[in-house]
This record gives C-alpha cells, sequence and structure tokens, in this order.
C-alpha cells in the first residue's frame, strides 16, 4: 500500500484562508519557462519575502512542488500543500480539479 497521508484540518483550512487573502490579492502568480511541453506548468510567485517556484504535473501524476521552505516544515501536516501551491491552483482554471487532493 502507498503511503498515508494526515491532514490537519485546521492546518488546511488556515492554508486555505491565507491563500485566498493574502497570496492571491497581493502576490503576482506570473506562468514561467520551464515547464515540460503540456505535461509540466511552472509558476513564479511573487511578492512575499522571497520569491518562489511553483511546479504542477498537469496530468496530476506528481504532486504540486514549491521551493518553499514551509512545504518541507509545516507543510507535512498539511499533506505537502503550501499557500503558494494552493493560490496557484485556485488562480489556475485548467488545474483547479487538483485541490480536490487537499479536501479529500
Amino acid at each position: 500500500m502507498g503511503t498515508k497521508v494526515t491532514v490537519e484540518l485546521q492546518a488546511r483550512d488556515a492554508r486555505f484562508l491565507r491563500a485566498a487573502s493574502e497570496v492571491l490579492k497581493r502576490y503576482r502568480i506570473c506562468r514561467c519557462e520551464g515547464g515540460v511541453g503540456d505535461v509540466t506548468a511552472c509558476f513564479e510567485v511573487r511578492g512575499g519575502t522571497e520569491d518562489y517556484l511553483v511546479t504542477v504535473h498537469r496530468g496530476w501524476a506528481l504532486k504540486p512542488a514549491c521551493t518553499c521552505p514551509d512545504v518541507v516544515w509545516s507543510g507535512k501536516r498539511n499533506g505537502g500543500y503550501c499557500k503558494h501551491i494552493i493560490a496557484v491552483l485556485l488562480k489556475e482554471k485548467e488545474l483547479q480539479y487538483q485541490l480536490l487532493q487537499i479536501l479529500l
């Protein structure tokens, strides 16, 4: 069997609120070069203390990734989804279906 991921609902909900209220309103999310054809989409998230890179596999074969330190530390409680990843998935209509991974 695969590894079971435990998501703390309070941590998950806090990430959604921060992504919606902070990142989507104040940060710039730009699609960048560096994606792998139609397989991987790449986004720069700018406007916080540092710029971060979010990559999303369009076919959902790999979990989205971000270069921020939150993914490693507190993102474990949230299944590895930081506010930057959530903001990208909320913003990009063709990728919104991947939010289901967090909610289920």
